[in-house]
């Protein structure tokens, strides 16, 4: 998928494919019985496994029309990067012109079929899982810093957005990456907003000053229950805060979720996604002004210091308690800056002495390919 999508000849859609996904549990021909749903694969880049996003289900009355009462659940989630003979998918144009597939996207993969698609037996399998491209040897996969944000609505179904950390993305729409929300007819929904539209999967470079618009509409009174299902790749320990315009609260929903409920409406402007909490909790007050995060894109690892206070120093300890990096006299600095470049990929500790002997400490992980 990812070899089509992303094609340098095939620029006339937007590398995102859409996957209409139905309940299989629900045992009945009468069209007001169907529930299905859109779900969404990203391909994000070639080496990457993508990032795939579960279909909302949505029912129909008996003359066709979108019922207005979604039933509960959401799609389970799939493997897209190999898809299956047969697998039907559907793209969006970004331009008008051609998309072409070619040989060169194909790719020999033994079918797990603890994630196939179609209703037959499993036969006994003794080749081992593995892919055999046609032309060239395997490209490994790019891991991808992402994390699902899961928003229960009314206790009827669940809308999944998935939001990554893409070297390269921008703040608008990007191509091959940003995945539109095709559910646009549903009644009660939550998205990201990018440039006044709906989207179920968002890329950005990594900032973790960043703040992520969400787009939320109720066509009645609708209760939102907004958590995290799953984190990749990302810093378990790092927070991830709902930010509510309302009243300026900001609410860790990495552990404990956070629910509202809405009167009709649009909101744009109301909600964001945030990684930085100005309602702290006690053990993070020492960290007040003073952030730390692992930049892998460029390979380094970063501080920011808002407050412009007194550092001494700062050493990068590795997980048998080495000392990989050790600076000296830093003085007061609004950021600071540390190559990471030359060291294996793993989970480190950062740690900041600040004026006065106190210390700031952070857990970082570092990626660097091929280390």
């Amino acid at each position: 998928m990812n070899a089509f999508l992303l094609d340098p000849d095939n620029t006339a859609s937007t590398a995102i494919a859409y996957f209409w996904q139905q309940d299989k549990t629900v045992n009945s021909h009468y069209l007001s019985a169907y529930k299905g749903g859109y779900a969404a694969y990203s391909p994000i880049s070639l080496e990457s496994s993508g990032i795939y996003t579960a279909a909302a289900f949505r029912s129909y009355n008996s003359d066709g029309t979108l019922n207005n009462n979604p039933p509960t659940g959401t799609s389970a989630a799939l493997p897209r990067k190999y898809l299956p003979i047969g697998q039907g998918f559907i793209i969006n144009g970004n331009t008008s012109g051609t998309v072409t597939f070619r040989n060169s996207h194909r790719i020999f993969y033994m079918e797990d079929n603890s994630g196939s698609q179609f209703g037959k037996p499993s036969k006994k399998q003794n080749a081992k899982n593995e892919y055999i491209p046609y032309e060239g040897p395997p490209v490994p996969p790019s891991p991808i810093p992402y994390f699902k944000l899961n928003t229960i609505i009314n206790n009827e179904f669940t809308r999944q957005l998935a939001f990554a950390f893409v070297s390269g993305a921008t703040e608008g729409a990007d191509r091959g990456i940003d995945a539109k929300n095709m559910d646009e007819d549903l009644p009660n929904d939550v998205s990201f907003w990018i440039e006044n539209e709906n989207y179920v999967i968002q890329g950005v470079n990594f900032d973790l000053s960043k703040k992520i618009p969400l787009s939320v509409k109720a066509a009645t009174p609708t209760t939102f229950n907004f958590r995290i299902s799953e984190i990749v790749d990302f810093d378990d320990e790092q927070a991830i805060y709902i930010y509510d315009a309302l009243d300026d609260s900001y609410h860790n929903i990495k552990n404990i979720p956070y629910e509202v409920t809405l009167a009709p409406g649009s909101y744009t402007e109301r909600f964001k996604l945030s990684f930085m909490g100005q309602t702290l909790e006690t053990d993070e007050q020492i960290k007040a002004g003073f952030y730390i995060f692992q930049d892998n894109t460029n390979a380094v690892v970063k501080a920011v210091n808002a407050n412009n206070e007194i550092m001494e120093s700062f050493a990068l300890y590795d997980i048998l308690g080495r000392a990989v990096i050790f600076k000296e006299n830093l003085g007061a600095q609004p950021a600071y800056s540390f190559s990471t470049s030359a060291l294996s990929s793993g989970v480190y500790i950062a740690v900041f002495l600040r004026d006065g002997n106190t210390v700031i400490t952070q857990k970082v992980i570092i990626t660097n390919s091929g280390k």
